[in-house]
């Protein structure tokens, strides 16, 4: 047996529940200064809106704690995290990686695109 066919599948997984943490993450941190750098300047014009603008920069946020519950959920149903690891094939661990990426991606883009 190949240590591809041992631990790629449970690598696999892990870096699909990686990106779609770290990405979101990544994007995240971005939108939110994007939208910091705004709303500081316009508190400096008209500091009533600080509700408004404080909402507007927690909006990007969110993509982070997305990608952290997409990353919690692969992980448990690897059996990371409930102490009952599954030997993943290559295959399996591909599908965990592929069912990540819509979260890594789209949460990367729309936190940046949010900001």
């Amino acid at each position: 047996m190949s240590f591809l066919e041992q631990f790629g599948g449970m690598a696999l997984g892990l870096l699909g529940a990686g990106l779609a943490a770290a990405l979101s993450g990544i994007g995240s941190a971005k939108g939110t200064g994007i939208a910091g750098e705004a709303g500081a300047g316009l508190l400096c014009e008209d500091p009533s809106k600080f509700g408004k603008v404080m909402i507007l920069q927690v909006i990007p946020g969110t993509q982070g704690l997305y990608g952290l519950v997409v990353w919690f959920f692969a992980s448990f149903r690897m059996g990371l995290l409930n102490g009952a690891i599954f030997d993943l094939t290559v295959t399996e661990g591909l599908r965990y990686f592929v069912a990540c990426l819509p979260m890594a991606l789209g949460g990367w883009i729309s936190a940046i695109a949010q900001g």
